[in-house]
């Protein structure tokens, strides 16, 4: 593109003086555009940048294409020339939003769809953003560099043993899929976020393997049938706690055959995972018959094995570790996680990871890529199956 350089005449001393640099565009399907950018503002250098953003503009047009949002990007540097354009149609106008709009339609959008304790993971994940992100940062205007800011931010959280590592890697997913959904609704040109590695999830050094000798002193702790029962369900069988114990009906425990049906809504939404059906091993068969045979001679009238322990109301994490204080026993971290892990690694040594994954849920990459299946032999064998008895 040619750069006209316009010269004055000053009235005072005759001379002429470099008054601006100017540009024409010429597009197909647009009349001709003049260009002008003030010598007092910009240098021959930024007009010769500018020159080469506008020829790029011309090549997509001329191609027939869509102005590329990178394209657009580079005349941020020029704000009235990118204003002209817009006038005249070049480009559209992108509506700048701030990013705390953007955080509300995706809320608006997508939490019908899940579940609560979704929704409360997904709201965490904007509270921390906004501690780095002031409220009215627009939306637009973030860049890589935001990005790579915030990942620099919350490794010194990590440094200063702040943050865990799988937190933050949890976080920097959800922030890359709040804005890729901006993204692909139209509401942004660009995920600013994408550039970001998420991490590992998985926190070994939060893992502890609560071992049987320490369940049977949280059991002897417990303050009733009920908390027992749960406790058993959750390091024995690895039911998801609260979610899998609060769905647990009567109707799903099969006491003379010694089979019980887990109805798990984290993974409902996925085909043919919304239930799982898992052998009762003696111990807690047993417990589930002492429950009902409790709750029938109390007159409880509850369809659920657990009507004390569950709902909003129940404070699960403390009275956990009220437990653990009492059996005098050191707490370990993500206590309920820790119990289902550690049934989880129980059934899988014993059993295999095949039943590991149709009793517990968890689903090794190897059970689902060779369509494994479970033997009746093993289903018989899990019934006899009791280390608490040794």
């Amino acid at each position: 593109m040619n750069i006209y350089k316009i010269r004055k005449t000053n009235p005072k001393t005759g001379r002429k003086r470099l008054f601006a640099y100017r540009m024409i565009l010429k597009t197909r399907g647009y009349p001709q555009t003049v260009i002008q950018l003030s010598a007092a503002r910009y240098t021959e250098n930024d007009a010769q940048q500018l020159a080469g953003i506008l020829g790029a503009i011309i090549d997509e047009y001329n191609g027939g294409q869509k102005v590329k949002p990178e394209t657009v990007a580079f005349l941020d540097l020029f704000p009235d020339v990118k204003r002209r354009l817009i006038e005249k149609g070049f480009i559209a106008a992108v509506k700048e939003k701030l990013a705390v709009e953007i955080w509300e339609e995706y809320a608006a959008a997508k939490y019908p769809d899940f579940k609560e304790y979704t929704i409360l993971h997904k709201e965490q994940a904007r509270r921390r953003f906004f501690e780095f992100f002031a409220p009215d940062m627009r939306a637009n205007e973030l860049t890589k560099r935001h990005a790579f800011a915030l990942a620099s931010w919350l490794q010194g959280k990590i440094d200063a043993g702040r943050l865990a590592e799988a937190t933050a890697a949890t976080f920097i997913s959800d922030v890359k899929t709040v804005f890729k959904w901006a993204k692909d609704e139209e509401t942004l040109e660009k995920n600013p976020f994408e550039v970001l590695k998420k991490g590992a999830t998985a926190n070994p050094a939060r893992r502890r393997y609560v071992e049987i000798g320490t369940l049977e002193k949280l059991l002897d702790a417990c303050p009733s049938r009920e908390w027992q029962t749960l406790l058993l369900l959750g390091r024995r069988l690895g039911l998801r706690i609260p979610s899998e114990s609060n769905a647990l009906k009567w109707a799903d425990v099969d006491l003379e055959n010694g089979a019980i049906q887990i109805h798990a809504p984290k993974t409902e939404r996925h085909k043919n995972k919304g239930t799982r059906t898992a052998p009762l091993f003696p111990d807690l068969l047993e417990a589930l018959r002492q429950l009902k045979d409790e709750q029938r001679r109390s007159g409880e009238q509850s369809p659920f094995v657990l009507p004390t322990v569950r709902g909003a109301n129940i404070n699960l994490r403390t009275a956990f570790e009220r437990i653990i204080y009492n059996a005098g026993v050191e707490k370990w971290p993500r206590i309920v996680q820790n119990l289902r892990a550690s049934a989880a690694t129980d059934i899988s040594e014993t059993f295999g990871e095949q039943s590991e994954a149709a009793w517990v849920g968890h689903s090794p990459e190897i059970a689902k890529k060779h369509y494994l299946m479970i033997t009746p032999e093993t289903l018989a064998a899990a019934k006899k199956w009791n280390p608490r008895a040794a």
